[in-house]
């Protein structure tokens, strides 16, 4: 729907937290290549889905369970991935974007503690995993269309 196009891009920065409370679906992740494709699939469906990046460098809101806990009525869904998948993607998209600044970020230490990280507050909302390790997007967002399929006849 167009209200959904409209949502995506103007009010899914992935650190914007204002604008969860709008979403149907908030997808939780690292920083992790091409995540945009999948928000603007969902709204070609007509599904208000937004995506907050978590960093162990940067503080969660002290409401994150009121935000986008099981009591928000919204659909949570986690990705994860393998930390040597993530590692590479990230140094690939780096070297392929000419950001060399931020090549830290591709550190496996670094990488490894950010998934700890997501994996911990994971757990701690309850929310739906996915690992896209080696998925393709059409996969991905296969996962996550069965995903909001499968918690809304859970909730129906």
């Amino acid at each position: 729907s167009i209200e959904a196009f409209e949502y995506v891009l103007e009010k899914s920065t992935g650190f914007n937290l204002r604008n969860l409370s709008e979403a149907d679906v908030v997808l939780l992740t690292m920083w992790y290549p091409h995540r945009d494709e999948f928000i603007l699939n969902l709204a070609a469906k007509g599904i208000k889905c937004c995506f907050l990046m978590l960093d162990p460098d940067l503080p969660l809101p002290h409401n994150l369970e009121d935000l986008v806990g099981k009591k928000s009525g919204k659909t949570i869904i986690g990705f994860t991935m393998n930390p040597e998948c993530l590692s590479r993607l990230r140094s690939e998209r780096i070297n392929a974007l000419g950001l060399y600044h931020m090549a830290e970020r591709a550190d496996m230490n670094v990488v490894k503690r950010e998934i700890l990280f997501i994996t911990e507050v994971y757990q701690r909302l309850k929310c739906i995993v996915i690992d896209i390790t080696n998925l393709n997007n059409k996969d991905i967002l296969g996962q996550i269309l069965c995903s909001i399929k499968n918690e809304r006849e859970e909730i129906g």
